[in-house]
């Protein structure tokens, strides 16, 4: 069968999850999921913990058979409000509370709540989705389904220290603790002495925000305010290749070489 129409479809509402259907030649492999809500992060440790927590959630969904269907509606919200300055530290989300019930059965309060309807779904914060909510949903959050999917596996000793250092730095983000890369790299450019309030980077806050980076990613910097005390400036020197020397400023603004000016126009023959 030739799925063609339905990746034409499919493709169209990809946001965070894509639905892939058994190639048409390929009968070893079955109906899948995809998560693509990563991004790439500044540091190894980023990356891994991101990765690590998907890994783990998506186990942790298919061995306990958590539910967190919700209306797609819901979700095309949730992607509108993540778009908005430090959503993830302020912003309130949709989410399912009652993740461990399939079908109609009573809610927190006693009414019926149907498989369907609405009133499994509840605005949260990020912190409430990641480390729980102390309200009367009672939503554990999602790390809680992780740390007890590796009880359930008995994970402990050196792999399950490094496990919850990781899920711990999630939770941490998600709290408001630690900077997201985007409140990160803003905070620089407004504290920079070359801005303006004007809305305009300029080639020198360019420059030097890279150059900013640059050593953060190389553990040439610390950056407390976004990755904490989880990781060393000495683990991440350990695990990066030597440092590329950025040219100078000077350099990036030769003739040429401008960071913003656009390219001149070829003469009219």
């Amino acid at each position: 069968m030739d799925n063609d129409h339905f990746e034409n479809l499919q493709s169209t509402n990809w946001n965070t999850v894509r639905f892939k259907v058994p190639p048409a030649k390929q009968d070893d492999i079955n109906w899948r999921v995809e998560f693509r809500s990563m991004e790439l992060n500044l540091t190894d440790f980023e990356n891994a913990a991101y990765t690590v927590f998907v890994m783990l959630l998506t186990r942790a969904i298919t061995s306990e058979r958590l539910n967190f269907y919700m209306p797609i509606s819901k979700v095309d919200d949730n992607m509108r409000r993540a778009h908005g300055r430090s959503a993830a530290r302020h912003g309130k989300f949709w989410m399912r509370t009652d993740v461990q019930h399939d079908g109609d059965h009573a809610n927190h309060e006693g009414a019926t709540v149907t498989e369907h309807s609405d009133s499994h779904l509840e605005e949260m914060s990020m912190d409430e989705i990641i480390n729980g909510a102390e309200d009367a949903s009672g939503f554990r959050g999602l790390n809680h389904f992780i740390r007890q999917h590796l009880d359930g596996l008995g994970c402990a000793g050196e792999t399950r220290a490094q496990i919850e250092r990781y899920l711990r730095f999630v939770g941490a983000r998600a709290a408001g603790e630690l900077k997201t890369t985007a409140e990160y790299v803003r905070d620089f450019v407004l504290a920079h002495k070359d801005y303006a309030a004007d809305s305009a980077v300029t080639e020198l806050i360019t420059y030097d925000l890279m150059q900013n980076l640059s050593l953060v990613t190389h553990g040439d910097l610390a950056a407390p305010e976004l990755l904490g005390d989880f990781v060393s400036r000495g683990q991440l020197q350990a695990g990066c290749p030597p440092r590329a020397r950025l040219p100078s400023a000077a350099a990036l603004s030769g003739p040429g070489c401008s960071l913003t000016r656009r390219p001149t126009p070829p003469p009219s023959s």
